[in-house]
């Protein structure tokens, strides 16, 4: 406002960018004293670093615990692609289920592949278990966005979506990885898995 008032030889009173100031300064102090916006920023904070972890150190993990050679990458790629395609594929199904049904059966369905990931020495096994983790793992993200719609007031929505998107999932994608690996570098890559069901169990309390 001001700067139209300057563009029209007006000179700027500042009380229109001090109402705005005001206005974003309570507008997220509204955001914030919403408890599902820290359930939410907490549940993308997990999600995210989740997928960052295991798409980046299941290939560490497979040559180092299941020998296999550089073509491990792929494994990466296939869990990747799994994210892409469940965001497609269980479209449905999860419309049928809802949202807080859904999510807890991708969850149970993706700690029985971790855990056979953990347990099953065999590296073709492993490959495959993984690229279905990332497709029941594809629609906790969307879901969670719905969720936005759902439990925030629609005048809060944009903030809110903005905070629980920026600073969790960033974040999360940011942190897990490298924690992942300095507890590597200390304990060994076999805590990986241990890490991951961890996590997903996370999101199930969540």
């Amino acid at each position: 406002m001001d700067d139209l008032l300057a563009t029209a030889g007006i000179k700027p009173t500042g009380i229109a960018t001090n109402n705005r100031k005001e206005g974003n300064s309570n507008a997220y102090r509204s955001i914030l004293s919403i408890p599902a916006v820290h359930l939410l920023t907490t549940l993308l904070f997990i999600y995210v670093g989740l997928a960052a972890t295991l798409g980046g150190w299941n290939v560490t993990y497979l040559q180092q615990m299941r020998g296999a050679d550089a073509s491990a990458g792929y494994v990466s790629a296939g869990f990747f692609g799994g994210l892409a395609l469940g965001r497609i594929v269980l479209i449905w199904p999860t419309i049928l289920l809802g949202p807080r049904l859904s999510m807890l059966l991708y969850c149970i369905i993706c700690i029985g592949l971790q855990c056979a990931v953990w347990f099953g020495p065999s590296l073709i096994g492993n490959a495959i278990a993984e690229s279905f983790v990332g497709f029941f793992l594809a629609p906790m993200y969307p879901m969670a966005m719905q969720l936005c719609g759902v439990l925030l007031p629609r005048e809060l929505l944009a903030g809110a979506i903005g905070w629980i998107a920026g600073l969790g999932g960033t974040s999360g994608s940011a942190l897990f990885p490298f924690v992942t690996g300095a507890i590597s570098n200390v304990k060994g890559i076999s805590v990986l898995q241990l890490i991951a069901v961890a996590m997903i169990s996370s999101l199930f309390v969540i």
